[in-house]
């Protein structure tokens, strides 16, 4: 029967620097009952979990995302299952990092909360506008309502003053009596100033 036992692992964990997601690792197998039937399998659980067999005494890894893995090595040579594992920590670049993400997190929602409040702000300045410009059609409403209605007061009162005037003029040129002459032309005067002031 297949015998099978552990090698001392090469090292507890092997930290990569950030940006170094590229990256190859080197063993080798002493001790081999049958070299030339030997092959190698290994698996990164938590990239990839299925063995993946080979004859080189080589893995090259391409790209590898930042985080915490575990490398497992077995060698099969016909008699003899040989295994080890050691850990790695692939560091992320400083764009990467929690405290990074909340920076990013916390400038963003600044950002949207800046825009919120131009938006809330330019609202309320546009409805403002409305309301004034809504409040000046309404005073340029009003006043040519009045203006209406006392151009219609005027001429509802020019027509009889005028029509009273010519009467008290003859009048007053006809009439002899000192007192009653002085009389209508006070009369006159009155409607005369009313009329001036209705022609205003």
């Amino acid at each position: 029967p297949g015998e099978n036992r552990k090698l001392n692992p090469i090292h507890n964990t092997v930290v990569l620097s950030p940006g170094q997601n590229t990256f190859t690792v080197d063993f080798a197998a002493t001790d081999l009952a049958f070299p030339e039937r030997a092959y190698f399998s290994y698996r990164l659980i938590g990239y990839h979990e299925d063995w993946i067999n080979t004859t080189h005494s080589e893995i090259q890894f391409i790209n590898v995302p930042h985080g915490d893995y575990t490398l497992e090595l077995r060698v099969v040579d016909g008699l003899r299952t040989s295994s080890t594992k050691m850990s790695l920590r692939l560091e992320p670049l400083w764009w990467q990092t929690t405290a990074a993400r909340f920076l990013f997190l916390s400038v963003m929602l600044l950002i949207i909360w800046w825009l919120s409040y131009i938006y809330i702000r330019d609202r309320r300045l546009q409805r403002n506008l409305e309301l004034e410009h809504q409040e000046k059609d309404k005073i340029a409403m009003m006043n040519q309502i009045r203006s209406r209605f006392f151009a219609n007061i005027s001429h509802e009162f020019r027509t009889p003053l005028t029509l009273i005037s010519g009467p008290i003029e003859d009048r007053i040129k006809a009439e002899k009596d000192p007192n009653e002459k002085k009389a209508l032309s006070k009369v006159l005067d009155q409607t005369k100033r009313m009329l001036k002031l209705v022609n205003e």
